[in-house]
């Protein structure tokens, strides 16, 4: 059995945060009382020996990619003389992450022939920015690697 868990210390301490559990279901089941006490929610994934502890990763690896999506937010926003509290401003009212399941969902379903997105608009946007960045490329955030 499997049971790793997206929390902090904070969360350990309140029982809160998420705990994946997978494998075999008689001792989930016999464990799962435990478990319950341990954690806000417990989410069972099924009797697959190892798919709660490849969920754990998978789910890291988004986490990591969202940080690296932050960090290239503030510089981006820093080379427009824009403040962090400014990008929380932005969104405390428009919330990006409410995209992610129907996202998840278009590109999961394997049907290419119909883009949300075009590399079109970048064009479009590359006349509108004139960024004062550093000449070189690799200081530039991703996303304006990806507008050149």
């Amino acid at each position: 059995m499997h049971a790793p868990v997206f929390m902090g210390p904070a969360n350990a301490r309140e029982g809160s945060g998420y705990m994946l559990v997978s494998g075999d279901q008689q001792i989930v089941e016999k464990v799962k009382p435990l478990l319950e006490k341990m954690t806000g929610q417990l989410v069972n994934l099924g009797p697959e020996e190892g798919k709660a502890a490849a969920m754990k990763l998978i789910g890291n690896c988004f986490l990591v990619a969202f940080t690296a999506g932050l960090r290239d937010t503030f510089a981006l926003a820093g080379a427009l003389g824009q403040q962090p509290r400014d990008i929380s401003g932005l969104f405390d009212i428009w919330n990006p992450a409410q995209m992610l399941p129907a996202r998840i969902r278009r590109m999961s379903g394997g049907d290419y022939t119909k883009p949300s997105w075009s590399w079109q608009w970048p064009a479009k946007t590359r006349r509108y920015l004139s960024i004062p960045l550093s000449s070189t490329a690799a200081t530039w955030p991703l996303c304006l690697q990806l507008l050149r």
